[in-house]
């Protein structure tokens, strides 16, 4: 039930399961409430009750989570998406884009020819970092992956040089580290550190970023991989790790 003027009652349609869907559920993230039980997922692409929009929506620790037939957001929380959005691919792409995506266009003066190191480039966040740094206007995006097989993959999606961790003295004069592995590399690699992920940036900020990625994805921009999970396999799917595949519950 809706609670306040801002507040709908809403459709679930797709709702990536997350790295912070899972620490959040397993109480580990910092941002976990702790109180249970819970329902997982933090944000979602929904259907207005009058069934004409399609919107993605950010929830808060307040909120109800989104692996549901229905749940609750505030639209002041929520974008709009384009006409022809896919939900599973808007699911997949979004959490883990918008990592590099803000942390590009708000925390740091990124400027067009600057070179570009993302660390953990084989990963969900690391793939859309490349692409994203890419279509930022980098002129060198070194792609540093941990997984032996997928760094040939990288420089289909922009990547100038795919390097293994053995190999990163390679990148030494870049401009910017985007670093999704931490630890020892991250720290080789940085002078200045800055976060880009919960309490870096307001809401409002988040979500005035949301609009120009969620066109790069209905544009066919991003190579997305999302593989779509019902209900009844959400609990074997929670734990696979095994591909490169975002998952995304599908009510």
């Amino acid at each position: 039930m809706a609670r306040g003027e801002h507040e709908r009652v809403v459709e679930v349609l797709a709702a990536g399961l997350h790295h912070l869907t899972r620490s959040k559920a397993e109480g580990t993230h910092c941002s976990a409430t702790g109180v249970f039980p819970t329902v997982p997922c933090v944000d979602a692409v929904v259907r207005e009750p009058s069934g004409r929009r399609l919107r993605y929506a950010i929830l808060d620790d307040t909120d109800l989570g989104t692996f549901a037939e229905r749940t609750v957001i505030d639209v002041r929380r929520s974008i709009v998406l384009p006409d022809g959005a896919d939900p599973v691919r808007i699911a997949a792409v979004m959490n883990p884009g918008m990592s590099s995506w803000v942390a590009l266009r708000r925390r740091i003066d990124f400027r067009a020819g600057q070179r570009v190191l993302v660390l953990g480039a084989t990963g969900s966040a690391g793939r859309m970092a490349v692409q994203i740094a890419k279509r930022f206007g980098a002129a060198e995006v070194f792609a540093v992956g941990r997984n032996a097989g997928r760094p040939a993959e990288l420089p289909a999606l922009g990547a100038d040089r795919a390097l293994t961790f053995e190999e990163i003295a390679a990148a030494a004069d870049v401009d910017v580290v985007l670093d999704f592995v931490r630890g020892e590399p991250a720290a080789g690699a940085m002078l200045e550190i800055v976060g880009s992920g919960i309490g870096s940036l307001s809401a409002r900020d988040f979500l005035a970023e949301l609009p120009e990625l969620a066109s790069a994805v209905t544009e066919g921009a991003l190579d997305v991989r999302a593989r779509a999970v019902a209900p009844s396999g959400i609990g074997e799917a929670w734990n696979d790790h095994r591909s490169d595949e975002r998952l995304v519950y599908v009510p």
